[in-house]
């Protein structure tokens, strides 16, 4: 499970979800059927910083091949992050942006499968595809 106050992009505290895909990389799929605590932020900083979260967040949506609109919460569990404040030393959850998406592609040399450069988004089903490929998930 996914501690929300470790997820940068939502910040939710006591509040917790289960990882879709797990491995190296966890995922989480958040879309309109999710709890609110996986929906919104509560990071509480006025409205500047709403509106930006607001921005960020459309740039970061996924769609799947029937048009339905996601969100993906990744967690690259090899990057741990100190201690800081009242937070614990844990891996963190931040939003997975195409950018991100392209250098998992690119690392794992999966430039061929997925062609990342191509004038379609990747589609959900491509990005669950690729996640248990890295992860070694059959």
């Amino acid at each position: 499970y996914l501690n929300l106050g470790y997820a940068s992009d939502i910040n939710t505290w006591y509040s917790f979800a289960k990882f879709d895909i797990e491995g190296k990389y966890c995922l989480v799929f958040v879309d309109t059927n999710s709890p609110k605590a996986l929906q919104t932020s509560s990071q509480g900083m006025g409205l500047t910083m709403a509106l930006t979260t607001e921005v960020v967040k459309a740039r970061n949506n996924w769609y799947d091949s029937k048009g339905n609109k996601y969100k993906i919460v990744f967690i690259d569990t090899d990057i741990i992050v100190p201690k800081q404040f009242s937070a614990n030393k844990s891996a963190r959850g931040e939003y997975l942006s195409e950018g991100l998406f392209e250098d998992i592609i690119e690392k794992y040399k999966l430039t061929s499968i997925y062609d990342i450069k191509s004038q379609d988004d990747p589609k959900l089903e491509q990005v669950i595809e690729a996640f248990r490929f890295v992860n070694g998930i059959k």
